[in-house]
């Protein structure tokens, strides 16, 4: 619900409680970014792609203080 009501062009919406063990991407050095609606879940999503070896992942937070462009729509992975 939240992800359809506004997220960053070009996110990829994985819930929190799909994470753990999802293989996001092949090589785990490819920088990811995470966020949520207010920076709690996406505190969290950042620790568990940490220990499963992403080297690379920044937690930018909540949406809510986004400042760039969003769109609407769309669905959860």
């Amino acid at each position: 619900e939240e992800y359809r009501a506004g997220h960053i062009p070009g996110s990829v919406n994985v819930p929190l409680d799909r994470l753990e063990g999802v293989r996001t991407v092949a090589d785990k050095t490819t920088p990811l970014y995470v966020y949520c609606r207010s920076g709690a879940r996406s505190a969290s999503a950042a620790g568990v792609l940490r220990r499963s070896g992403y080297e690379k992942v920044t937690d930018m937070g909540g949406i809510l203080s986004w400042k760039g462009r969003v769109v609407t729509g769309g669905e959860a992975r």
